[in-house]
């Protein structure tokens, strides 16, 4: 069986093109938003209610974006 390491940094863009920023794998798409100052700080308590106004909580941003591996 062969492995293929996807620790790294990866390029992450919306559907719509307005926002692209590097995650980092492994990790998490919130903590790079959060990294990149697109999303507030999650131990912050109005982004509990920014989470859930936007979905991002049950991952419905998941199917809207795309990523490709940074060499």
């Amino acid at each position: 069986m062969r492995r293929i390491d996807l620790n790294g940094r990866w390029q992450i863009r919306d559907s719509k093109g307005e926002f692209s920023l590097v995650g980092l794998v492994p990790g998490v798409v919130q903590a790079d938003l959060v990294r990149e100052g697109l999303l507030p700080h999650p131990m912050w308590e109005p982004t509990k209610i920014f989470l859930k106004k936007s979905k991002i909580e049950s991952g419905s941003t998941r199917e809207s974006s795309t990523f490709g591996k940074i060499s």
